[in-house]
């Protein structure tokens, strides 16, 4: 049976019937008068997209990212059940576990200890730190210590870190989309757009990267880290580190197109916890 998944506003709306159904769901919702749904009528898009995948690609995307348990039990899409077990106390973390970037220390991913598991802040430490110095830190800390901490991060491995990664090391010190901001300052002025082309890069590089300048293009885009993602963005925006936006929902569509499409051709068929970077 066919799963479509649309995002709007960061939520993920989802139908195993038909289009129109998934369609017709987000309208209703957008009309609803709650403050998400308030969100999702400023993003809703004409017309509105949508990705195709399988039940069990729902399930890998939708649970991606996501170290609780499920809040409703017996969860199913179609006839399978995606009820997802809690893992926050477990000491290891999976590919692309997403959280306040605290509660993702002390833990190593199937990349192994030390170097080869990196915690990537989204945004950059560097531009939440500027905005806390600011004033504009929309968080609860109050020392640039529990800032680290509060920031959002996903667990990537360290190869994926430093070559893809946007804002890694000195990166954020060179010119952003507006030249004359830093990578850093732009992250701090412009969080949402910061945060979206941040995903971009990561999620190239796993699209495209080679072993060596001379070598083969790779594509190891998995649905899980595209899911992972997408939990990432609808935290950020719960948080209120940043509003959502229709070209940020519309990424995340192509991206999970893509992945989908790896995924269907057999390159994606090892599971999240895999040690292939």
């Amino acid at each position: 049976m066919a799963v479509y998944l649309s995002i709007v506003g960061g939520k993920i709306f989802y139908a195993d019937s038909n289009p129109g159904d998934l369609i017709k769901q987000i309208n209703i919702y957008a009309t609803t008068g709650n403050s998400r749904s308030a969100s999702v009528a400023k993003c809703l898009p004409n017309p509105i997209s949508h990705a195709q995948m399988t039940e069990q690609q729902f399930i890998r995307f939708k649970n991606a990212g996501r170290r609780h348990g499920s809040h409703t039990p017996n969860k199913m899409i179609g006839g399978l059940d995606r009820t997802r077990l809690p893992r926050t106390s477990s000491p290891a973390l999976e590919k692309w576990d997403v959280g306040p970037y605290g509660s993702l220390t002390g833990k190593a991913g199937p990349w192994g200890a030390g170097k080869h598991t990196n915690r990537d802040h989204m945004t950059a430490n560097s531009s939440n730190q500027l905005r806390f110095n600011n004033g504009n830190w929309p968080g609860n800390a109050v020392s640039k210590n529990q800032v680290k901490n509060e920031g959002l991060a996903i667990a990537v491995s360290g190869e994926h870190h430093r070559k893809g990664s946007y804002t890694y090391g000195t990166r954020v010190h060179t010119p952003s989309p507006i030249t004359s901001l830093s990578r850093m300052q732009y992250g701090e002025r412009y969080p949402q757009q910061a945060f979206q082309t941040e995903m971009d890069q990561m999620l190239e590089w796993k699209r495209s990267h080679t072993k060596s300048p001379q070598g083969p293009t790779k594509n190891t885009l998995r649905l899980e880290m595209v899911g992972a993602y997408a939990y990432m963005y609808k935290l950020a925006v719960d948080c209120g580190f940043f509003d959502p936006s229709t070209e940020q929902d519309q990424r995340l569509i192509y991206w999970t197109k893509l992945a989908v499409e790896s995924d269907n051709a057999g390159q994606g068929k090892h599971g999240a916890n895999h040690p292939r970077k």
